[in-house]
């Protein structure tokens, strides 16, 4: 599921490549639209998406009124899920990306990766991205990144700055890592990330848990 040239996707528009805009949908991998939530959706060993010019991402949102497992908010701009893979062969860009939980449980403001690898071969940046749970015992995860198993590299410039988190139990202003491998082959800034909660914070930039790193 390729897409060349230069792309860009927020909250009020279809996806806008250099070729024109369309709305797209696959099974196992699509771009989904509707009330409360604006997002892709990759799932899947035989899914993948490969952005082969620049990707833009400004605010997309995930947003949850349930209590139910399947419905808490997990990446407000990307979903890459049970090792589907996705690959940026340009620049990314993520901003002002958002998930928002009513009740129970909301990961990763832009992006929520389980299981799979995501590679950035250019520079990436993360500015403004949050996860907020309503729910006065509610738990945040990722600000920008919840990585669940999954492997995620950077190869260029990464950025994480202004990235948010507020909740009861809140992981990870920026990151969140859970038993994954995220690797930075070059120069990675953390600026102005911050955890909030009412209970418990921890890792104002970076949460990593389990028994692989963040290196």
């Amino acid at each position: 599921f390729p897409f060349v040239g230069t792309i860009a996707y927020s909250s009020d528009k279809y996806w806008t490549t250099s070729s024109g805009s369309f709305k797209t949908y696959v099974p196992h991998n699509y771009l989904e639209e509707g009330e409360g939530y604006r997002y892709i959706y990759n799932n899947g060993s035989n899914a993948f998406i490969t952005f082969s010019g620049d990707a833009t991402f400004t605010s997309n949102f995930l947003t949850s009124t349930s209590s139910s497992n399947y419905s808490y908010p997990k990446g407000g701009a990307i979903y890459n899920g049970n090792e589907g893979t996705i690959t940026f062969d340009g620049n990314a860009s993520f901003s002002g990306n958002s998930g928002t939980g009513s009740s129970g449980y909301a990961y990763g403001g832009a992006i929520y990766n389980d299981y799979g690898p995501i590679i950035f071969d250019g520079e990436a940046s993360f500015i403004d991205n949050s996860v907020i749970s309503i729910d006065s015992n509610g738990d945040v995860y990722g600000g920008a990144i919840h990585n669940e198993e999954g492997t995620i590299t950077f190869d260029d410039v990464a950025t994480f700055s202004g990235n948010s988190l507020t909740g009861d139990y809140a992981y990870g202003g920026a990151i969140h890592n859970e038993e994954g491998t995220i690797t930075f082959d070059d120069i990675a800034t953390f600026t102005d990330n911050s955890v909030t909660s009412g209970r418990y914070a921890y890792g104002g930039a970076i949460y990593n848990s389990g028994d692989r790193n963040t290196t």
